[in-house]
C-alpha cells in the first residue's frame, strides 16, 4: 500500500505530513514501534517506524542520522508523537528529510501508541491480504493457460494483460525468441542484450536505460537460460512485485522443461555415436542407423577432440568435461551451427558442419573456453579433411591422433591431424585427375542405374581387398552370407571385364575404389 492511500484512510486523518518535501509514492509494507536508542539497526524496507521520539529530544544528531539511514534502507517513513517530546520537529530534521525525500509524520497526541500501530498494521495486512488473494487467482489462472499448451507469444500476451506493459523473452544469446502481442520491437535494445551484455553471467533482475526490467528465469545453467523483460521503468507497488515473482516462477518450470528436453536430445545423440564407434558396423548398417534417428548423413563434417589436462587425471575430470562441452554448445549455438559431441576415453569428441577456416574458428573457441571456464589447459586437436558421418570413425580418429599428439608435444594452439597413411596420402591427390581415373576404372559399375545395387557391388569390392581377399570376412565385415559376395564379386568380375586372380588388373581396380571411397562425397 501507498504510503499516500494509507493516509487517506478515514481513521488516519489526524496524522500530518511535517516536512514539505515527502515522498507519498513510496509503499508501506510493515510498522514498527522503537523506543530504543539503536533501532537503526533493524530498520527493513517499506517500514512505517512510530516513536514517542524519547531517545532524540536531546540527541537531535541521532534523529538525523536515523532519518538518513532510513532513507538509505528506503523506509517508508517515520511518525514522531506530537507535543509528547517535540512540540515541533526541529527544522535542520526537516531540511535533512526533504534532502532525500523522506517522510516525517505527525501522530496525534491523544491516541496511545500502541493503538496507532495496530490501527496502521491492520489497515496493511487488510490490503496485503486482498493483494495476495489476487495474486494468487491470477497466478493460478496464467498456470491453467501456460497447461494447455500455449505457444510462448500467447502466454506473453496473457502476462502483459496481467501486468499491463509489454513482455518480451530472450535466450541465453541475447536474442528475441518471443513477445506479447503488438509490442515493438527495439532494435537498441536487442542489439544491447546480444552483443554488449554480459549475458550468461547474469543471475540477478536488472534495469536496463530505466525503461526495461530484466528478469533470469531460474535454470539449471546459465548457458540455457531465458529472460523475461517487462517494458516497466519500476514497480509500482507490492502486489506487481509479488505478481511478477509468480510469474517468473512459473515460466521458470516451462524453462527447465525445455532445458531437459534439450539436455536428454544431446544424451540420445550422443549414445547413437558412441554405439557407433564402439561396435562393428557396416557403412550401410550406419547410415540406416543414423537416418533412423533423423541424423543427416548427406552433408560434409569435419571433427575436433578436446581434453582438459589439469584435471585428467583428477576425479572431476568428467564434470569439467562435461562444463566444456556445454560451453561449445553455447559457443556455435551462438552461430545458429548445429554440431554433435560425443564422450570417448574421457575425452570430449564434435562434429561440425564442414568449414574451409576451421583452425582459426577452434582457435577463437578456445579463447572462449579459457575466459568462460575454470580450466587453464585446453587442448585442442582436430581434422581438416572432409567426410559424411558414416565415416564417423575415420574424422574421431583423426582428430583424437591431433589430440594426442597436442598433449604429447605441449602444442598449447589447436592442432591439426597430418597424414601418415596411404589413404590420407590419396586424399592430397587433385581431384580432376581423380575423378578421371576413378571413371576409367569404374564406368560399368556407374553406368548400373539401381544405386543400392552400384553401392553393394563397390562395398564388396572394397571389403574384399581390405580383407586381405577373403570372401568369408568380407560377407561378415558386411553383414551378408558368404554366397551373396561370392555372387558380388563375381558380377563385378563380368562387368568390368577383370580376373581377380590377375594381379595388375585388381591393383588398378583396387586403387580406384580406395579412391572412390575417399572422394564420392565431391563426385
Amino acid at each position: 500500500m501507498k504510503l499516500s492511500e494509507l493516509l487517506e484512510q478515514p481513521q488516519f486523518s489526524r496524522i500530518k505530513i511535517a516536512n514539505k518535501h515527502p515522498n507519498l509514492d513510496v509503499n508501506v509494507i510493515t510498522i514498527g514501534m522503537m523506543e530504543a536508542p539503536d533501532i537503526a539497526n533493524f530498520v527493513v524496507p517499506g517500514q512505517l517506524l512510530v516513536t514517542t521520539g524519547f531517545h532524540f529530544k536531546n540527541n537531535l544528531a541521532a534523529l538525523d542520522k536515523l532519518v538518513r539511514i532510513m532513507s538509505g534502507k528506503k523506509a517508508a517513513a517515520i511518525g514522531i508523537k506530537h507535543h509528547r517530546y517535540f512540540d515541533e520537529i526541529p527544522q535542520q530534521i526537516l531540511d535533512t528529510a526533504d534532502k532525500f525525500k523522506f517522510t516525517i509524520l505527525l501522530l496525534p497526541e491523544d491516541i496511545g501508541l500502541s493503538v496507532i500501530v495496530r490501527d496502521l498494521l491492520h489497515t496493511v495486512l487488510e490490503q496485503q491480504t486482498d493483494q495476495l488473494t489476487n495474486v494468487m487467482q491470477q497466478s493460478l489462472s496464467l498456470s491453467k493457460f501456460i497447461l494447455t499448451g500455449r505457444s510462448d507469444n500467447e502466454i506473453l500476451t496473457k502476462i502483459s494483460g496481467l501486468i499491463d506493459c509489454n513482455v518480451l523473452l530472450i535466450n541465453s544469446y541475447g536474442r528475441l525468441i518471443a513477445k506479447s502481442l503488438n509490442s515493438m520491437i527495439d532494435t537498441r535494445l536487442f542489439h544491447y542484450t546480444s552483443n554488449k551484455l554480459d549475458i550468461i553471467n547474469i543471475n540477478e533482475p536488472l534495469t536496463l536505460w530505466n525503461r526495461y526490467l530484466l528478469y533470469p528465469l531460474k535454470s539449471t545453467s546459465n548457458l540455457t537460460k531465458r529472460f523475461l523483460i517487462f517494458e516497466l521503468s519500476s514497480i509500482d507497488d507490492s502486489e506487481q512485485r509479488l505478481l511478477i515473482e509468480n510469474i517468473i516462477n512459473l515460466l521458470s518450470l516451462e524453462n527447465m522443461k525445455v532445458q531437459i528436453n534439450l539436455s536428454d536430445s544431446r544424451m540420445r545423440e550422443n549414445e547413437i555415436f558412441t554405439t557407433i564407434l564402439n561396435q562393428n558396423m557396416s557403412k550401410n548398417v550406419i547410415a540406416s542407423n543414423l537416418k533412423l534417428n533423423g541424423i543427416n548423413t548427406t552433408n560434409n563434417y569435419q571433427a575436433f577432440a578436446v581434453d582438459e589436462l589439469i584435471s585428467s587425471k583428477a576425479y572431476n575430470h568428467t564434470t569439467v568435461m562435461h562444463q566444456l562441452s556445454n560451453l561449445i554448445y553455447w559457443y556455435y549455438g551462438k552461430f545458429e551451427t548445429k554440431i554433435i559431441i560425443t564422450y570417448q576415453d574421457f575425452k570430449t569428441f564434435v562434429l561440425v558442419p564442414a568449414t574451409p577456416n576451421l583452425k582459426t574458428e577452434l582457435a577463437k573457441l578456445q579463447t572462449f573456453l579459457l575466459k568462460n571456464s575454470t580450466s587453464t589447459d585446453i587442448r585442442i586437436g582436430f581434422t581438416s579433411y572432409e567426410h559424411k558421418l558414416i565415416n564417423v570413425k575415420k574424422l574421431f580418429s583423426e582428430a583424437g591422433e591431433a589430440l594426442f599428439l597436442a598433449k604429447h608435444d605441449d602444442k598449447h594452439e589447436p592442432n591439426e591431424f597430418r597424414p601418415k597413411h596411404v589413404s590420407d596420402l590419396l586424399q592430397l591427390l587433385p581431384p580432376k585427375e581423380t575423378n578421371i581415373f576413378v571413371n576409367y576404372v569404374l564406368e560399368p559399375i556407374f553406368k548400373i542405374k539401381n544405386t543400392e545395387e552400384r553401392e553393394q557391388l563397390l562395398d564388396v569390392a572394397e571389403q574384399y581387398f581390405l580383407e586381405n581377399r577373403s570372401i568369408s570376412k568380407a560377407a561378415q565385415s558386411l553383414f551378408i552370407h558368404r554366397n551373396t559376395a561370392v555372387y558380388r564379386l563375381k558380377k563385378v568380375e563380368k562387368l568390368l571385364s577383370i580376373n581377380f586372380k590377375n594381379p595388375r588388373e585388381t591393383e588398378q581396380l583396387q586403387l580406384a575404389i580406395r579412391l572412390y571411397m575417399l572422394n564420392k562425397t565431391n563426385m
